[in-house]
Parts: C-alpha cells; sequence; structure tokens
C-alpha cells in the first residue's frame, strides 16, 4: 500500500483530534495500528507495536476492538520460536455516508466509494438536539441504513456532514435548523468522529451541494460556483475538482455581501446585506408587507400565476444576487454557476433577470462565458456531496 493510500485511510490530522481525550486517543490509536498494516501487511502484535510505538497491552486491546467489529482477523503463528497472535486486514466492503441537516429533517445517503448510492432517508426531527447528542443521532441514523437489505456486509468507513452554515467560534443555533444546537465550545467534528469511529468532514450545505453537482460533469477540473437561496445566501466553491471552503471552513458567505449601503438591518450588524433582500424570510416579508402572510409555495405559485408583487420581488431578488454573483466570479471566474434552494421552482422568473445581471456586471468573458442554470439535483444532493466528499478517504482500500 502506497504512502497516499496510507494518508487516505487516516482522512484526520492529528489537529483535529482534541488533546488529552481518552476517546480521541483510542481513534488514534486504532488508526495508527491498521495504518501499520495497509502498509506492511499482516505482522504480529509484538511487530504492531515496534511499528507504531504503542505498548503491547495497547496494541492487543485495538486488536481486539478491531476484530470484533469485523475488521481484522487473528492466527496464531511462530515467532523467533514462540507463539505470536498473527494480525491481518479483513477483506471490508466500505462505504461512506452523507449526513445533510436541512429544516425540520435529516437526510442522509449510503454510498460506495465509487458513487453508487446504496441507500437513503429523510428522517423529520422534532426535539432539540445539543451538541454533545449529535453521534448520537446520526450513529441512530446510519445503523438504520446500514441494516437494510441492500447494505447487507458493508461497513462504515467515513462520514460527511453539511450544515447550513458555519461560523468559526460556534454558534448556539443554526439558520433554519431550530432543533439543532451546537454549543460555542463543542468541535463538532471531534465528537462526531469519536462517536461513530471514523474519519468525519463538516462542511456547509453549499459547499457539498457544489460539489456534488462537479461530481456529474465531465472535465470536473472546471470552477464552479454554487448558490443556494434559503434562509440565507450561501455559496459553494469548487476549484480543481475539489471543494474550497476556507481555511476555518466559512467560504461562501455571500449573503454578507452589501448592495445597498441604506438597506434593512442584517443580523451581522450590518445593512443592506444581500440575505436582506434575496434570502426566503425577505422576499416573504416583503411580500407580506400590507398583505397577508404567505407560505413559500403560495409565493411561488402567485409569482408563476403573475401576481405582479410577487414577481417585482423575484426579479429584485435576482438582480441582487446577480449583482453579488458577479464580484464572487471574478474573483475565480467559473465555468459553470448553478442556482439551488427552494426557489428553484420559479424558473425563468430567477434565472433571466438573475443572467442578465451577471453579464452587465461581471468583466466580460466571465460573466458571459460561463453557463449559468438551475440545479437539476434532489433534496439530497447536499448529503450526497458530502458522502462524496468523505470517500474520498476510503477510495484506495
Amino acid at each position: 500500500m502506497s504512502g497516499a493510500a496510507v494518508s487516505a485511510f487516516r482522512g484526520r490530522q492529528d489537529a483535529e483530534v482534541p488533546p488529552g481525550s481518552q476517546q480521541a486517543l483510542g481513534l488514534r490509536n486504532r488508526e495508527l495500528v491498521v495504518e501499520s498494516l495497509l502498509s506492511a501487511g499482516p505482522a504480529t502484535q509484538a511487530m504492531l507495536a515496534r511499528s507504531t510505538g504503542l505498548s503491547a497491552a495497547t496494541v492487543s486491546n485495538v486488536v481486539s476492538r478491531l476484530r470484533r467489529e469485523g475488521r481484522v482477523r487473528t492466527d496464531f503463528t511462530v515467532s523467533t520460536g514462540r507463539r505470536a497472535v498473527l494480525v491481518q486486514l479483513q477483506a471490508v466492503k466500505f462505504v461512506a455516508a452523507g449526513i445533510e441537516v436541512s429544516g425540520d429533517r435529516m437526510h442522509a445517503v449510503l454510498l460506495r466509494p465509487g458513487g453508487d448510492v446504496l441507500a437513503g432517508s429523510s428522517t423529520p426531527v422534532s426535539d432539540p438536539v445539543t451538541g454533545a447528542d449529535w453521534s448520537a443521532v446520526i450513529s441512530g441514523v446510519l445503523t438504520l441504513l446500514l441494516g437494510r437489505p441492500e447494505a447487507e456486509g458493508s461497513t462504515l468507513g467515513a462520514a460527511g456532514v453539511a450544515l447550513p452554515a458555519l461560523t468559526g467560534s460556534g454558534r448556539e443555533q443554526l439558520p433554519d435548523c431550530p432543533d439543532f444546537l451546537l454549543p460555542p465550545e463543542e468541535d463538532l467534528q471531534a465528537v462526531l468522529g469519536m462517536g461513530l469511529g471514523v474519519p468525519v468532514t463538516v462542511a456547509s450545505t453549499a459547499a457539498m451541494s457544489a460539489f456534488a453537482h462537479a461530481s456529474r460533469l465531465e472535465g470536473n477540473s472546471a470552477a464552479l460556483l454554487f448558490l443556494n437561496v434559503g434562509a440565507e445566501v450561501t455559496a459553494g466553491i469548487v476549484i480543481g475538482g475539489q471543494p474550497y471552503t476556507g481555511h476555518a471552513g466559512l467560504a461562501g458567505q455571500l449573503g454578507h455581501i452589501r448592495i445597498n449601503d441604506h438597506g434593512f438591518p442584517c443580523r451581522c450588524g450590518n445593512r443592506g446585506c444581500l440575505n436582506t433582500v434575496c434570502s426566503v424570510p425577505a422576499m416573504l416579508a416583503a411580500y407580506a408587507a400590507g398583505r397577508a402572510p404567505v407560505t413559500l409555495q403560495e409565493f411561488v405559485v402567485r409569482a408563476i400565476a403573475g401576481d405582479p408583487a410577487a414577481q417585482r420581488i423575484a426579479e429584485g431578488a435576482a438582480e441582487a444576487l446577480g449583482l453579488a454573483a458577479a464580484a464572487a466570479a471574478n474573483i475565480i471566474n467559473p465555468r459553470h454557476i448553478i442556482l439551488g434552494g427552494p426557489l428553484r421552482p420559479l424558473g425563468a422568473l430567477l434565472l433571466d433577470p438573475f443572467r442578465r445581471t451577471l453579464i452587465r456586471e461581471a468583466r466580460p468573458g466571465i460573466g458571459d462565458g460561463a453557463e449559468v442554470s438551475l440545479s437539476t439535483l434532489g433534496a439530497d444532493v447536499a448529503a450526497a456531496g458530502a458522502a462524496l466528499s468523505a470517500a474520498r478517504h476510503i477510495t484506495t482500500l
């Protein structure tokens, strides 16, 4: 097994493991043992202790757990004239899981490393979930999926989680997901990694949606910009076939680009951010001014039916989105720009004014050189993208 394959299986960097955590240390010890078996092949427990630097007792405990999980098998052998335990990896059908938290539902999919879907589910969430309970909730969903006949014999190798928004210091409540609470002091990636016992990646819904779209394109090395219009406006960026999330995972905060210095206040503290015009709550609030409140579905139906007020609001939101997207496009020069989110049913009412504004505001050759389209993927697109991202850790097995 090559060094690249060993790195791919590891899937986690030392910096992602909270220091002093016994659970994290146990997970790291397991990774060291498996890496040694991947690199050198079958080995005795004594050989594993020498190659990993772990104590003989620690190696014995790790091997016992891996054997219970069906990841290794052990046989007796003779080494230097003494009876010894030979350890070797089992042939395991690894799968990657993707989970998206969206509103009051959790979408989950299982994928083979090649990208074939094994199973999927959409589970309602009715009770508030704190950071410490996330791993238990997600483990329960994945256990049900792994128990389906189509996933028989499969073992979870890695998992990806897509969230509506991320912040560098944590947030008590996620936008559009009031039932999911994440205290700032908790590292969700570490919590889930220890709970699931596999490498875990955490990224924004927009980033994982962008990756899912890019993975379906031929020659997917071209830059792609995915715009998700929901409770907030976020962008997913794929460059060179890989999602770009920034050093703290916060790239794509398109909704906080200011488009009107004298506009409405935004929750970020500024005025006139794109979120105050183009997000779903902002559009519904604008329509309800002087009228009875409507649902998003009712707003879309009225706009398509020719309601002047609904069409004016939709067009204004699309133009504002095009203005912000032009700024982003001028920086990354995307080959593809894809609009997603619950406003997709507006069709040309959203796409046409967006495209016109993009071409007018972006540099020639950038706005008019991009392929602009509406997303055609389903509700589990972010979960699929998260699974595809996680699968990169196990494709070499």
